[in-house]
């Protein structure tokens, strides 16, 4: 008898311990889409997506349906072999509606790797390449704070030993007092960059980088320093300034990726697994900077659970040579997590690879039923 696959797809929000606020977006919880694949054996694989309308145009309703529709193209796939697996993948990632809807796709990929390499009793890494490391170090991010807020996180960045942080800001006189203020009491030995979420001109950017370095600040990066499509403006910030720029709301895909290295070499970019279509597509992105000599960070979307962060990890994993790598912040913004196992980093942002099939992790139901809505199952 052949075995179907049984999913449930849930909207999940979950308020954030303090609110989170960039150019883009201000936020006070997190919208996510939850996936569940059932073996029926018991084993159950997980899957996160997180729409953001302003990266990839989705809104949470598009992503549940999308995430329903290509379930269903999954339910009767065989898990048992690996490559039958990602060939049912592969038809499924190129249609319309996994085009239309990555953090959808994300989702709901990432679900069924997770339970196929449970099924094969592997992690998902071994799914995926060859594993480079077992250890992590996670820089902080700092989003737009008031002053009791600011000081309380700061505090904790000093009491984690966390050397590396990126700002958010969205103003060019506001974001040098802020910079200023956060890099005075971080101290010298903190690496500081900086992230706009497009907020700036170029000149204003140029201007922002110069007068920073005037007061002894030196910016290790700026992403997105423009609005996503004023890539001329991107082009000059590299070409005026010595600071590393990475892209991130600027590209989405590999066609995006190739025409922004094609004009700017020494661009950086920000992978984020759900902006860029799931675990494997975001590999793929990675393997095409490196090969084009980009530098590369493995970022993540405020708002996570441990099941996206967890598969970020493996990501990290089998990939050789990250800049930066950001996420496992479910500890320290969201309310209450839903992962058994925590996957928040430690002092000096270290962790370590999960271990055991999958990604690792499985959900606390108390927890999902309190944050969580069951939009659909079969």
């Amino acid at each position: 008898m052949k075995r179907n696959t049984r999913f449930r797809i849930y909207q999940l929000q979950i308020p954030f311990c303090l609110p989170v606020n960039h150019n883009l977006a201000k936020r006070k919880k997190t919208e996510a889409v939850l996936v569940t694949a059932a073996w029926q054996d018991g084993l159950t694989g997980l899957g996160e997506g997180t729409p953001r309308r302003y990266v990839t145009g989705e809104d949470l309703d598009s992503c549940l349906e999308a995430a329903r529709e290509m379930a269903g193209m999954l339910a009767g796939a065989d898990l048992h072999d690996t490559g039958a697996a990602l060939e049912v993948l592969d038809e499924c990632s190129g249609t319309a509606t996994a085009q239309e809807n990555p953090s959808a796709y994300c989702a709901v990929e990432l679900a069924f790797l997770d339970l196929h390499a449970r099924i094969k009793s592997l992690p998902l890494w071994k799914i995926l390449g060859q594993k480079s490391r077992d250890s992590f170090t996670y820089s902080g991010v700092i989003p737009m704070l008031g002053e009791t807020a600011l000081a309380r996180l700061l505090a904790s960045i000093k009491k984690l030993e966390i050397k590396d942080v990126k700002i958010k800001i969205d103003e060019l006189h506001s974001g040098i007092e802020y910079t200023r203020r956060i890099a005075s009491s971080l101290g010298n030995d903190t690496a500081i960059r900086l992230d706009a979420n497009g907020a700036f001109s170029a000149q204003e950017a140029i201007t922002l980088v110069s007068r920073l370095k005037s007061l002894g600040i030196d910016i290790r990066a700026f992403e997105q320093p423009v609005p996503a499509s004023d890539l001329a403006g991107l082009s000059r910030i590299i070409r005026e300034t010595e600071v590393q720029v990475i892209v991130d709301e600027s590209f989405r895909n590999r066609e995006e990726m190739e025409a922004l290295v094609r004009q700017n070499p020494g661009i950086g970019f920000n992978i984020r697994i759900s902006k860029c279509g799931g675990i494997r597509n975001a590999l793929s992105l990675y393997r095409l900077a490196r090969q084009e000599g980009a530098l590369c960070q493995i970022g993540c979307h405020v708002g996570e659970t441990g099941v996206l962060a967890a598969a970020t990890r493996h990501l990290a994993a089998i990939c050789e040579d990250i800049a930066f790598l950001e996420g496992s912040y479910s500890g320290h913004v969201l309310e209450e997590d839903i992962t058994r196992e925590s996957v928040t980093f430690g002092k000096g942002g270290k962790a370590a690879l999960l271990p055991g099939p999958g990604t690792g992790v499985s959900l606390e139901w108390e927890k999902v039923s309190r944050w969580g809505r069951l939009v659909h199952e079969a």
